[in-house]
């Protein structure tokens, strides 16, 4: 890795930055040339109130879990190559039924511009993605928990950071365009990691997703069919720590909370995860 100080090891600072499952978040350093990077990460969801527009409402307790996998490979020296898939299911109490099937996967490559070392600023990159809809079922009257849109579309956004000794404050701001009727999204974060001992790392995250148009769920454009098609906004605070087991091997967990929305959960997420970097 592009990462030359301590206390942060190579592996230590790659699963503090370049994986925040639940916010996106994503680190402007690429791997070394023909290096590669797996990730496997759990993620945990539940909530038993939910936004309603901005109206906030007690509903029966919707989970979802989450498995992904991640493979990243470096190529030259400025660019990564990224493949993100996984499995995925929701329940519903009192529902009708339960969803599963492949979670939306992204096959993304990453440009890094700048390198603080050799530029004596900020590290940048900038970022793309295709996204590949998945194979679970929509939300459905009297099933309204489908673990996800469901649609295709493309991404950029622009990762950042600048290390000032043990600490690293990093983030990123991007664009998400999206088919099969559902509403594009801006989103960014920013956030602030610190070496604990040359192992451990900790970090905190505030982060934001805005859907750009679309209905309020319960409003005269809703009929049970479309909630894709509503404006999901969520404002989130995450924490996690790191550790690296190795230079090659890292553990890494966290947890996040959705603090502010609109047409969304109020939710609870738990994650833990495993990088091996070879």
């Amino acid at each position: 890795m592009k990462i030359r100080i301590q206390p942060f090891t190579p592996a230590a600072i790659c699963a503090l930055l370049t994986f925040s499952t639940v916010c996106e978040a994503r680190g402007p350093w690429v791997l070394d040339d023909g290096q590669s990077a797996i990730f496997l990460t759990w993620v945990s969801e539940s909530f038993d109130n939910k936004w309603l527009g901005l109206e906030r409402s007690e509903i029966d307790e919707i989970s979802q879990n989450t498995y992904w996998l991640q493979y990243r490979y470096g190529y030259g020296d400025n660019i990564e190559i990224s493949l993100t898939s996984g499995y995925t299911e929701s329940e519903k109490d009192n529902a009708e039924k339960k969803f599963h099937g492949r979670a939306d996967s992204r096959l993304g490559a990453k440009f890094q511009i700048l390198d603080e070392y050799a530029d004596d600023s900020f590290s940048l990159s900038v970022e793309g993605a295709l996204i590949y809809k998945g194979s679970y079922d929509r939300s459905s009257p009297g099933n309204p928990h489908s673990p996800g849109d469901k649609g295709n579309g493309i991404e950029m956004a622009f990762p950042f950071a600048k290390i000032l000794g043990p600490v690293v404050i990093y983030g990123d701001i991007g664009y998400r365009w999206r088919r099969d009727d559902v509403p594009h999204d801006l989103f960014y974060s920013l956030a602030v990691g610190a070496g604990v001992t040359d192992n451990v790392s900790l970090s905190l995250q505030y982060s934001v997703v805005d859907g750009r148009k679309g209905h309020d769920i319960g409003d005269e454009t809703h009929n049970g069919y479309n909630f894709h098609r509503s404006e999901e906004d969520r404002d989130i605070m995450e924490a996690s720590v790191s550790w690296a087991a190795t230079r090659q091997i890292s553990i890494f967990a966290g947890y996040a909370d959705v603090i502010s929305g609109r047409n969304t959960g109020d939710s609870d997420i738990y994650y833990l995860g495993l990088e091996h970097t070879f």
